[in-house]
């Protein structure tokens, strides 16, 4: 019975592979010139600088912080960073971010913001987690390199209920 199987699939194998010729009369399935640049081919995507490292100054760290992100598409970035209030604590701020338009993407997010060891304080209060919001412009190549942003980031803490208006400006590295 294995002998007969086998044959079979043998001489299946050798029609099916001598049935069929390769036709040279059909156009190609893509004609490489066929596509424009504003094209959605993403046969770029690979080299697109999805990665992102910058220091900055104020912003959701507070006073200074140095800060990763990562897209996860063309339009939505996950940021994690940490940083210090100055003598009083350190800061561990998590946003998620959407950007709108190319040059400059304008930057809109919202996360958290992690005080550890804060002294207490009429707008921040003690220790605890903040609402942070994000309205800012990044600059950048698309396929890498020097990172610039500028951006309005206040916070809002729940245990008081209050806005703190902050701003900051950071510097950094785009990368694949």
């Amino acid at each position: 019975m294995k002998k007969i199987f086998v044959v079979f699939i043998y001489i299946s194998s050798i029609t099916t592979i001598c049935a069929q010729k390769l036709q040279t009369n059909h156009p190609p399935i893509i004609e490489i010139n066929s596509f424009k640049d504003n094209d959605t081919l993403n046969l770029l995507s690979s080299r697109m600088a999805k990665n992102f490292i910058f220091a900055e100054v104020g912003g959701n760290g507070v006073l200074l912080s140095i800060n990763y992100e990562h897209l996860l598409n063309e339009k939505v970035g996950i940021r994690i960073g940490a940083g210090t209030a100055g003598y009083s604590g350190l800061t561990f701020p998590i946003m998620l971010n959407y950007y709108f338009f190319e040059k400059p993407k304008l930057e809109l997010g919202i996360g958290l913001l992690s005080i550890s060891k804060m002294m207490s304080n009429d707008l921040i209060g003690e220790e605890g987690t903040l609402i942070s919001f994000t309205l800012g412009l990044k600059s950048y190549k698309p396929n890498g390199g020097f990172l610039f942003r500028l951006s309005f980031t206040p916070f809002y803490n729940l245990s008081n209920s209050k806005f703190i208006l902050y701003g900051g400006l950071s510097a950094g590295w785009a990368f694949n």
